[in-house]
């Protein structure tokens, strides 16, 4: 289940979408398949929980803002499922927590339960890390009370979340991590320094004999981490048990099902293995004998995922080149292709989309798709191919080039504007790396615009990718690829992270959310980096997004390319 950002709030979840939810009379399983309602009780210790986080996490961040961050919301998918969803999985990439139905259910759970996996789950988007993400938040127990961290040490003894053992090793190390130290959080009186240690990424300064009881505490949370992912993927890997056949030759028939239904259903797709080798081809389906020893361990689950993810790139592709006036079109793919992965993608050779069995970052033999990720690999795969109609010229400019021209300048005059606008002492600090930006003859303004149009080419392919996707397959997709940059540029690129957001700004437009503004203003932390220091204020950048919309405005698809898709 997916609470969307913009339906959640400092105060909690949306009433209108509580009562959605609610009238559907939704249900959970927790570990030992016991049923848990998503009733009143289980929204209003989630709505508590939103609010604790926000009060506290507010709280941290104006103390020690080097170790803490302020508070925001996210997409929040709750697991109502342990065994389909993967331990420790964003959703949506780097903008959505990971719940548990557990985590508030008041049978298992109160506040200080489910306020510290807020926090967590905050922490792991951020770093992508698990242990380290626990580490980090380490100082947010220098500010409970007692009585706050035994309600925490009571719940863990009792919630079936997968990885409960790091929860309960993190209580029983309560009374001595408690009694640490932070510059700003909690000050040492009188010390020997040298007798202290910091505790890496946290600020906390921890008396050098507790090294021993911090290493037993991260090895505790180690083999748990990793035996949660172990028994996940052994869930995964299980086949369905007969008296008849052994492991190997269900592993058998499962190879032997996928080719023949290629074989005769011909999904237009072409599925690589490691280095990109093709090994099954649309156009030679009887060709299964590099195939099968590759599907030669998988389970149920798993063959049935990848019989469905075949059938989406198949079906996406199939529909996209007959919605086409002329299926011989289109030109062959360009260098930017080169990158031959992603969720499908388009093989440079053969100007058809690929999907590969052993992808980067994926474990699709060992794994059934993650929520939401065939969606997006339907997403994907159109907008693949709406890159070759990009570059056939099928997403033209619908001004002349003197308007076209007219908004360009109105959006660099603006960009110029923001940057007399903002505190010397702030350009200064990012004048080397606008200088490392600008090419030859340009001024920071032009640079930071070039550098806004190079993406340019993606929005057009997502007009065209528009056309042929259903509603929930566009939410997904605007939603994986809008997120805070907070991270990922050098503190100096502030100007650069700005056009980011800017251009990330217009794949909202394909979404049905209210709003756009108020979602990138409460989930991204925009006006943490840029309004509240005094860098600039809402107006400009909110006039900064409008000007290079009307840009954007500026393409639209030409129809006569294409028949009704």
């Amino acid at each position: 289940m997916l609470l969307p950002a913009e339906l959640i709030s400092a105060e909690g979840v949306q009433t209108e979408l509580r009562n959605l939810l609610l009238n559907q009379s939704l249900n959970a399983q927790d570990a030992a398949g016991q049923t848990l309602p998503l009733d009143d009780a289980w929204f209003d210790l989630l709505d508590a929980a939103l609010r604790c986080y926000w009060q506290r996490t507010a709280e941290l961040y104006q103390r020690a803002p080097q170790y803490w961050f302020p508070p925001r919301v996210q997409h929040l998918a709750i697991v109502t499922d342990i065994d389909t969803v993967r331990p420790y999985f964003q959703p949506l990439h780097q903008s959505s927590w990971l719940l548990y139905a557990s985590d508030f259910a008041p049978r298992y759970s109160n506040v200080e339960f489910a306020v510290y996996h807020l926090l967590l789950a905050e922490r792991m988007g951020l770093l992508q890390q698990v242990i380290p993400a626990i580490g980090a938040n380490l100082s947010y127990w220098l500010l409970r009370s007692g009585e706050e961290a035994q309600q925490f040490q009571q719940a863990s003894e009792h919630n079936p979340r997968p990885d409960i053992h790091s929860a309960q090793a993190l209580a029983k190390a309560l009374p001595w991590l408690r009694q640490l130290n932070h510059p700003q959080l909690r000050p040492l009186q009188s010390a020997t320094m040298g007798e202290y240690g910091e505790i890496p990424g946290t600020g906390i300064l921890m008396p050098r004999r507790r090294a021993v009881d911090l290493d037993r505490l991260v090895q505790t949370c180690t083999r748990s981490v990793q035996g949660v992912a172990e028994r996940f993927f052994h869930t995964q890997s299980q086949r369905a048990k007969t008296n008849h056949h052994s492991t190997n030759r269900r592993s058998a028939d499962h190879a032997e099902a996928l080719c023949q239904w290629l074989q005769q259903e011909r999904p237009r797709l072409l599925i690589t293995k490691s280095g990109g080798e093709v090994i099954w081809d649309f156009q030679h389906p009887e060709e299964c004998t590099q195939l099968k020893p590759v599907l030669s361990d998988i389970g149920d689950r798993v063959a049935a995922s990848l019989q469905a993810d075949w059938a989406v790139v198949g079906t996406r592709s199939q529909s996209f080149v007959n919605s086409l006036r002329d299926q011989h079109s289109l030109p062959p793919p360009q260098p930017h292709f080169a990158d031959q992965d992603g969720l499908s993608y388009m093989h440079l050779q053969r100007r058809e989309v690929a999907y590969n069995l052993h992808e980067k970052g994926m474990q699709r033999l060992r794994e059934a798709s993650p929520p939401f990720e065939r969606w997006m690999l339907a997403a994907r795969t159109i907008h693949e191919w709406g890159h070759l109609c990009v570059e056939q010229g099928w997403v033209p400019m619908s001004l002349t080039k003197a308007d076209y021209r007219e908004r360009l300048l109105a959006f660099e005059e603006c960009v110029g504007q923001m940057l007399n606008d903002v505190p010397a002492r702030v350009l200064r600090a990012a004048e080397t790396s606008l200088s490392q930006l600008r090419k030859s003859g340009e001024n920071h303004a032009q640079a930071l615009v070039r550098l806004s149009l190079k993406r340019m080419e993606d929005f057009q392919a997502n007009l065209v990718a528009a056309r042929y996707l259903r509603p929930v397959e566009i939410e997904t997709y605007v939603r994986n690829n809008h997120r805070s940059h907070v991270q990922g540029y050098q503190n100096g690129a502030i100007f650069q992270r700005l056009m980011r957001y800017a251009y990330e700004f217009q794949y909202l437009r394909f979404s049905r959310m209210e709003d756009p503004m108020a979602f990138v203003n409460k989930t991204t932390w925009i006006q943490e980096q840029y309004v509240q220091p005094g860098l600039l204020s809402a107006q400009r950048i909110h006039e900064l997004f409008m000007k290079f919309t009307a840009i954007c405005d500026a393409y639209r698809v030409d129809e006569g390319f294409f028949r009704t898709p």
